[in-house]
């Protein structure tokens, strides 16, 4: 087995990626020993009923209804959950600030998916997180949180407001480099419920970067299942706590 898993790699991996690889074993060995968090959680309400996942997309400005086709996978996942309660989280809100890497570039409107979500949902909070502070707001059932992925010390806030709740649904659709969604993934893994769903979005095809994602999938804890589903416009990782 690891014989193959070698040869695997020698065929998938340049040789500047055996030290990408290298980098990343501290976070994949914490993803393994993860142990989930059973806290149960609460929520508030509003809705624009009866409208569908991707026109609410669409209407409040996200990409995850035109650039890409995200929202297909989201309405089959998130349709039993739309009228009960739970929490879902976004972390990477969408900046426009050119400076700022993994930006939209004026085309759509920061926060935009978190209002569609707010939309969406009956009763679930709505959590969103991005690096760039200026975009950072409260409306309604949203709340959001200064993060850098890069840097573990800068989940603290979210851990501190998440201490006692479970997270039904997360996105990470923040930087877009697997350091930074693995860096996401094992600090927020402990707080996702039974059922409950990570996604990882815009991932792209090169072979190393899907050879990642599949070296992920197989340390994944016991009770975890993971798949990567190609999507318009880029890849999504789905990652599911079963027990």
């Amino acid at each position: 087995m690891l014989h193959n898993g070698m040869t695997l790699a020698k065929r998938f991996l340049k040789p500047r990626s055996y030290l990408f690889i290298l980098r990343l074993i501290p976070l994949l060995i914490n993803l393994k020993c993860t142990k989930a968090n059973n806290n149960s959680h609460r929520s508030v309400s509003d809705i624009e009923s009866g409208v569908k996942l991707e026109e609410l997309l669409q209407k409040h400005g996200s990409d995850k209804a035109t650039m890409h086709d995200y929202w297909r996978v989201y309405e089959k996942v998130f349709a039993a959950s739309q009228d009960g309660r739970g929490i879902i989280l976004e972390v990477g809100m969408g900046t426009n600030n050119p400076l700022i890497p993994s930006n939209m570039g004026g085309y759509f409107t920061p926060g935009g998916s978190l209002r569609a979500w707010q939309a969406y949902f009956s009763n679930f909070e709505i959590l969103g997180a991005d690096i760039d502070r200026e975009i950072l707001f409260a409306e309604g059932r949203i709340k959001t949180f200064w993060l850098d992925q890069i840097k573990r010390e800068s989940f603290s806030d979210l851990h501190v407001y998440l201490k006692s709740k479970s997270l039904d649904f997360v996105i990470i659709d923040g930087l877009h480099q697997p350091f930074a969604d693995l860096n996401t993934l094992v600090e927020l893994l402990p707080y996702l419920k039974k059922g409950g769903h990570i996604f990882v979005e815009d991932i792209e095809p090169s072979h190393s970067i899907k050879f990642f994602w599949k070296l992920v999938r197989l340390l994944l804890p016991g009770g975890y299942s993971g798949i990567l589903l190609r999507q318009k416009g880029g890849s999504i990782f789905d990652l599911q706590r079963c027990t």
